[in-house]
């Protein structure tokens, strides 16, 4: 009879399965759109459309030339140039399906990593910025 060494086959019941602390997020975000989406506070909800000034250059006028280049002329001056953005409101409606059992089970807790709900909707807005 040889020898028979006790190897993990045999002690499977002592081992516990052990989980990380967190879900790590490894979905590419190349689409900064995404992390720029913010919810705006009521105040400034869009009625028709809202308007922002952005500034589309900056004012410039150097001239360079050597240090030996005597009397030079100047280059011309440019401005600075400012603008009003217009945006019209738009709509957006996301549908998703999450049964009763899947959300009370996944509900954060000591029985579950995190709340589901939160990676379902993520999950949809990385998807709409994929699109656009």
């Amino acid at each position: 009879m040889a020898d028979s060494p006790v190897t993990t086959t045999q002690l499977d019941g002592m081992f516990k399965q052990v989980y990380g602390d967190d879900i790590p997020d490894l979905i590419p975000r190349e689409m900064h759109v995404q992390n720029a989406i913010k919810f705006v506070p009521r105040q400034k909800e869009l009625g028709n459309k809202y308007n922002q000034p952005v500034r589309l250059a900056d004012s410039s006028g150097f001239t360079f030339a050597g240090a030996d280049a005597g009397a030079f002329a100047l280059g011309d001056a440019k401005a600075l140039t400012l603008k009003n953005a217009q945006v019209s409101g738009a709509q957006i409606v996301l549908r998703e399906q999450l049964d009763y059992e899947s959300a009370a089970r996944a509900a954060s807790g000591r029985n579950a990593f995190k709340d589901a709900t939160k990676y379902v909707f993520e999950g949809e807005l990385h998807a709409l910025c994929l699109r656009n």
